[in-house]
């Protein structure tokens, strides 16, 4: 398919490892990867972190991009983990081991920080994999997670 310019674009899926594989592979300056993500389907919490840069006039050479990654991640680590709570099943108190005789569910968020920023573009893209425990343990007692990716938000797809 040409994109842009007449460039040729080509679309695949793969497991995040084998994506973090190709994108390594690539020189520095020829690293150009979109994500596709279809309305309406589970998917990961995602932000595209872009701003221009002009040393000349100065627009944006004071804003500290990795503290503003920062705080994206920590503002949006913070809704997950409300949301999550609030969709615990009844019977749980809210906090510690659940009140009958299981664990309080657990959430754990994996940060994905894809980084593409040049001398003229700030340019970052988070990803924020969400897994949920399931009550069940494993061998050593650590509690079992599953991925739970995002689905039916009020939020998915606006920007913010």
């Amino acid at each position: 398919v040409a994109g842009a310019h007449g460039a040729p674009k080509r679309y695949f899926t793969s497991k995040v490892e084998a994506i973090h594989r190709l994108i390594c592979s690539k020189p520095a300056g020829h690293r150009h990867f979109y994500e596709v993500i279809d309305q309406g389907l589970p998917c990961w919490s995602y932000f595209d972190l872009e701003y221009d840069v002009d040393t000349t006039s100065g627009l944006n050479s004071q804003v500290d991009g990795n503290e503003l990654t920062r705080r994206i991640i920590d503002a949006a680590s913070d809704v997950l983990r409300e949301s999550f709570e609030m969709s615990w099943p009844a019977g749980f108190s809210g906090r510690g081991p659940g009140r009958e005789g299981g664990d309080a569910p657990q959430l754990r968020i994996e940060v994905l920080v894809l980084d593409s920023h040049r001398t003229n573009k700030f340019s970052r893209h988070l990803l924020l994999r969400t897994h949920a425990s399931q009550g069940s343990r494993e061998e050593g007692g650590e509690p079992r997670f599953r991925a739970a990716p995002l689905s039916g938000s009020e939020h998915a797809g606006r920007v913010a």
